[in-house]
């Protein structure tokens, strides 16, 4: 039964909703038939982010408030080279998220899925 499930691609671990009230119905197979968006894999349910173990997820429904503005990350310490990046910045009631979106061409695609699954989500696009 196992081998089985590993050779179909279902993990042992099902993904884990962020948000302790809001369950994505069948995460596993959402997860698996979720587009691989930068780092991320991105549904029409919910975004899921890597982590250890397993894959932990944010349902679209779930979410309060999303922030996509312009930032930097040092890449030597505080004094060294800064690369421009994205972040993206998801809110819901149990608390918050930032995401580096790398590269920052993947934003759009994210921010249209979030778009689709919650029209009336104010989107705060600070780019």
């Amino acid at each position: 039964m196992v081998e089985e499930e590993l050779e179909r691609g279902i993990s042992l671990i099902s993904p884990k909703s962020l948000c302790a009230d809001i369950q994505v119905p069948d995460a596993q197979v959402d997860y698996r038939e979720a587009t691989r968006i930068a780092q991320f894999r991105v549904s029409d349910k919910a975004i899921y982010l890597p982590a250890f173990p397993g894959v932990q997820y944010l349902p679209f429904a779930g979410l309060t408030a999303v922030v996509l503005r312009n930032a930097s990350l040092s890449t030597i310490g505080c004094c060294g080279k800064e690369l421009p990046v994205l972040k993206l910045t998801l809110h819901w009631s149990g608390g918050e998220k930032e995401l580096v979106i790398d590269p920052p061409k993947h934003a759009d695609t994210i921010l249209n899925r979030i778009r689709s699954a919650c029209p009336q989500l104010d989107i705060n696009d600070r780019r």
